[in-house]
């Protein structure tokens, strides 16, 4: 399963500052790149050059009814928060830092030397924070984060790779103290931090989502869980391959999700498919294939589809291995698709 990335035009995205004339062979060449970007590059290289260049809006790569208000809050937001904290263009050096321009020094009141001291001590802040973290002193890990992000936001947002990790930590130590808001904003700042620096549908987001995932969850939220796990799912499979483990975990994760929601026809659809997976790879322990089974027939009696139900049971209480269990059920279903 792939990510349906959708390349369109927008004329309210396209746009130009003053009384430009603008011809109609520049128009012409906008719009033959818009065209062209995905056939020159990744899709999600070519998204991220769209969205710079005004060309394209974000793509819809959950295909729910709660995905774009999902996509709008993870993406939006966060976003605009660290654009906010951002310095202006004319502030970056080439180097990633921020140089001693003009407008960089009136607007911080900053040198270069004072600079690269601010940048050293976020440094060593981040330092201080993990040590902080494994001795559980939590309030103070938390303070010198938040301290070195902000030295960070504030002069290299959208260029140190640091930034999306760091929020990735601090939510962690967030939802360990069962502070779900706070956990969820922080990788919601992860995922936007990845954005900029990679492009949207980068396979760094996957990590975050599914983490965005498991704090809705916990807040009892499922369709946004639903939509967060769908979409580090579709990543993952992408970028890792349907058959990696993790791609394996998510998909458990979403015949889970699918069974809270009560859609049992998603829900067996993913189970089965995580059994005929496993059945040819052998991913699951022992006991990971008989929880899926057991989950799988629960969901076929909900389905009311008996037979198929019994079949596995009868063949799980005998110790049957998931690939004849899977054999089996293959067979239980033509039989009752035939029958119809």
């Amino acid at each position: 399963m792939g990510i349906d990335y959708k390349y369109r035009l927008k004329s309210h995205r396209i746009y130009w500052e003053g009384d430009m004339d603008i011809s109609s062979e520049k128009l012409f060449g906008v719009i033959l790149l818009s065209g062209f970007l995905p056939l020159i590059c990744s899709p999600a290289s070519a998204q991220g050059i769209g969205e710079y260049g005004g060309l394209m809006g974000m793509p819809r790569n959950i295909p729910t009814s709660h995905s774009q208000k999902t996509l709008n809050n993870l993406y939006g937001g966060a976003a605009r928060n660290l654009n906010n904290a951002a310095p202006t263009a004319g502030g970056y050096s080439q180097s990633g830092g921020a140089s001693a321009s003009a407008s960089a020094g009136s607007s911080s009141g900053a040198n270069r030397a004072d600079l690269l001291k601010l940048g050293q001590q976020a440094q060593i802040d981040l330092v201080k924070a993990r040590k902080l973290a494994k001795e559980k002193k939590y309030d103070e890990a938390v303070a010198l984060y938040k301290k070195s992000l902000a030295v960070r936001e504030r002069f290299w947002a959208g260029r140190d790779k640091a930034v999306p990790e760091m929020y990735k930590e601090l939510a962690e130590i967030y939802a360990g103290n069962k502070k779900f808001d706070e956990a969820e904003d922080a990788l919601k700042s992860s995922i936007a931090s990845y954005a900029r620096l990679h492009g949207p549908g980068s396979k760094h987001t996957a990590e975050p989502l599914a983490s965005l995932g498991n704090i809705y969850h916990a807040k009892g939220e499922h369709w946004k869980s639903h939509d967060s796990y769908l979409q580090s799912y579709m990543l993952t499979e992408r970028y890792s391959g349907q058959n990696s483990k993790e791609a394996m975990e998510l998909r458990l994760k979403m015949a889970a999700k699918s069974r809270d929601l009560k859609k049992f026809d998603k829900a067996a659809d993913f189970y089965r498919k995580a059994i005929d997976i496993d059945s040819d790879n052998n991913i699951l322990t022992a006991e990971e294939q008989a929880d899926v089974l057991k989950q799988y027939a629960k969901v076929l009696r909900q389905l009311k589809r008996i037979k198929e139900a019994e079949k596995i049971e009868a063949l799980l209480g005998g110790g049957a291995a998931s690939a004849e269990v899977a054999d089996s059920a293959e067979n239980a279903q033509t039989k009752g698709n035939t029958a119809e």
